[in-house]
């Protein structure tokens, strides 16, 4: 048992409930909360993870935290959805736009394409939003759809990204926008995931953090459009 066992029981309990998380342990370094960072997942998800995700992508945010690189979570197995599913409504649910990659047991690429994410973070008090505890409710991981893939290329260009709710549009950018995009991206994944000890089993999908800001999961149905990526789509409900 760690000085923080108790804690991390009653972290895991939060995240599966959907609750407020509790007040966070003081002046918890961001080294010990990555290593930390598997109790949580395991708590949560068992032996099911689905892969590797990237947070804190924006420089602006960063900066505000004074991070000079972005942070990273994993995903639970168990917040995989389909496409065209009934997402349940949480007001501190958002949905953030992404680029999933799939990987091999060599981190290698195999293919690319959307991905959704849908993220809670809902700390207790404003003081425990640190770089630290972030990491340590796994960057407000909550579910995710991934969507239709392609092959993986060296060379993949730029493309729009267009979120609409209801036919109207709520978000326009493009899957540069986070990291650089996606190979600018996987690279810095791989080298940050194998410094902090987090693995990426055959088959794994590495998001790359948002592409744009992310969007309060208001009530209504989703179309992210990738063009010529393809779409996702689902309905908060």
């Amino acid at each position: 048992m760690t000085e923080y066992a108790t804690f991390i029981e009653q972290l895991v309990c939060a995240i599966k409930s959907q609750e407020p998380l509790p007040a966070f342990p003081e002046s918890l370094e961001l080294d010990r909360a990555y290593s930390l960072l598997p109790d949580v997942v395991t708590g949560v998800t068992g032996a099911d993870v689905a892969g590797v995700k990237a947070g804190l992508t924006n420089p602006d945010l960063r900066a505000l935290f004074g991070l000079e690189s972005s942070l990273l979570g994993q995903l639970y197995g168990s917040g995989r959805m389909q496409q065209g599913q009934a997402v349940p409504y949480h007001e501190k649910l958002a949905i953030e736009c992404e680029i999933g990659i799939v990987v091999d047991a060599a981190g290698q690429p195999r293919s690319f394409g959307p991905a959704l994410e849908f993220v809670c973070v809902d700390f207790a008090r404003p003081e425990d939003m640190t770089p630290a505890n972030l990491v340590l409710c796994n960057l407000g991981a909550w579910g995710f759809i991934q969507g239709p893939q392609k092959p993986w290329s060296d060379h993949i260009l730029d493309s729009p990204v267009v979120l609409s709710r209801d036919g109207e549009t709520v978000l326009e950018t493009s899957i540069g926008d986070s990291l650089g995009g996606p190979v600018a991206a996987l690279q810095w994944m791989r080298e940050e995931a194998g410094r902090r000890g987090i693995p990426a089993s055959d088959g794994a999908l590495l998001m790359t953090g948002t592409c744009g800001g992310a969007v309060p999961a208001e009530r209504g149905h989703y179309k992210a459009d990738y063009a010529e990526l393809g779409s996702v789509e689902f309905t908060i409900a």
